[in-house]
């Protein structure tokens, strides 16, 4: 009869020790390091669904977002130590990356063909792309918008200097274009969409040709990767949990994604986005060519395209998804 009675009491006790276990275990494993994180909020798309599915915080982060304008000034919170991982475009990392050499590539998240428009004022006489030439159009200066802009002039055969390109913050490109200041600019949305939006039928948008595309990389220091490299080995994890939740589960987000802007939300579904965590070979690339364009127009001090193998750091996505990693050493 003892036996009996005795038999209940250690199941009960084996069961509540495993449960003490697991629970101090998952307690110890998930204390959650807090992540500052510098991004544009219209360009945040897989950060953004790895923050809603929990991924982050399955992999032990607890991270902040720190929202930007553009991903130029988001690199510069990074450089200022403002945060601690931030997303960037092509054209303000080649262009920091020639005078901050401790700035590392841990993995691309998304590559846009179509990300930037150029729009003009059909009452100011613009009505096709070779109507610009002799007027003022506004852009960004040393971004990834003025590389795009300056491609699409020589796509059209319109000399640099048969146009007059004025440089200003977005915000005020959007203000500048709708007082009648400017011509033209050259932008993504929601800028683009915020200027058509208060000339109301004054503009047009011409059309997009295939130009380089834009591919938007996750950035953090070389001193942030020796202090916590388990830290950026999580939030690597985590952005590809989220990318293959999105692929096996993407009925799950419906709701989620039609709660984003109308930016975001087309996103997910635009042929001309590709959201994929990678490390491609095709990224190098993308960024000397983006060096000699810097290069050309004197906007670096130097005539020296670096080895942008010694920028990207393939160690996390590595352990995470080896075949998204395609760079040769």
């Amino acid at each position: 009869m003892k036996r009996k009675i005795y038999i209940p009491v250690i199941l009960v006790l084996v069961a509540g020790a495993i449960f003490s276990y697991l629970f101090y275990r998952h307690q110890t494993r998930c204390a959650l390091y807090p992540v500052r994180f510098g991004c544009s909020e219209n360009l945040n798309f897989l950060p953004a669904l790895a923050s809603h599915s929990g991924a982050f915080e399955e992999n032990c982060l607890q991270v902040k977002l720190s929202p930007y304008d553009t991903g130029k000034q988001a690199l510069r919170g990074l450089i200022d130590d403002d945060v601690d991982i931030c997303v960037v475009g092509l054209g303000p990392f080649a262009y920091e990356a020639i005078k901050n050499d401790s700035l590392r590539i841990v993995a691309s998240i998304a590559t846009f063909y179509d990300l930037y428009t150029l729009i003009a004022r059909k009452d100011h006489g613009l009505l096709e792309p070779t109507d610009l030439k002799r007027h003022k159009i506004g852009t960004t200066s040393g971004s990834s918008i003025h590389y795009f802009l300056d491609h699409y002039l020589l796509e059209y055969r319109i000399p640099e200097d048969s146009v007059e390109i004025i440089f200003q913050p977005a915000s005020e490109l959007v203000e500048s274009f709708v007082d009648g200041d400017l011509d033209a600019i050259c932008l993504r949305d929601p800028y683009i969409g915020q200027a058509e939006k208060e000339l109301n039928g004054k503009v047009i948008r011409f059309e997009s040709v295939d130009l380089p595309a834009n591919t938007l990389n996750v950035v953090t220091t070389e001193r942030y990767i020796k202090l916590h490299p388990e830290v950026v080995e999580n939030f690597v994890q985590a952005l590809v949990d989220a990318e293959d939740d999105y692929l096996t589960k993407s009925s799950d987000f419906g709701e989620f994604i039609q709660s984003l802007n109308m930016e975001k939300a087309n996103a997910w579904t635009d042929p001309n986005t590709r959201l994929h965590v990678s490390l491609e070979q095709n990224l190098i690339l993308e960024l000397e060519n983006v060096t000699r364009w810097l290069i050309r127009h004197d906007m670096l001090k130097t005539q020296v395209v670096p080895d942008y193998r010694e920028f990207i750091d393939t160690t996390f996505l590595s352990h995470s998804n080896p075949a998204a990693v395609t760079i040769i050493r």
